[in-house]
């Protein structure tokens, strides 16, 4: 794992592309601990779909939005990274 801007993930290249184009989404969702928490349970989930909707839906509206806003900066801009 490798941090950048306050959350850990997996691969480097994604990391680096996630300093640089999605810090500031980043840091808004590191910044609250059940936006944090969402992340950490859908990186137990393995890919599987219906868990990572369960780490989501069972969350704040809050911290929904702010790890929907950030995940859309990761696909979007760091796609090719491999976030």
């Amino acid at each position: 794992m490798t941090a950048a801007c306050g959350i850990s993930f997996v691969g480097a290249n994604c990391a680096s592309c996630v300093q640089s184009k999605c810090c500031q989404v980043t840091q808004t969702c590191a910044q609250d601990r059940a936006c944090v928490n969402i992340i950490t349970c859908v990186h137990g989930c393995n890919g599987v779909m219906s868990c990572e909707e369960n780490c989501i839906s069972n969350a704040s509206k809050n911290a929904q939005s702010e790890v929907n806003a950030a995940a859309s900066c990761w696909a979007q801009s760091c796609g090719s990274e491999g976030c």
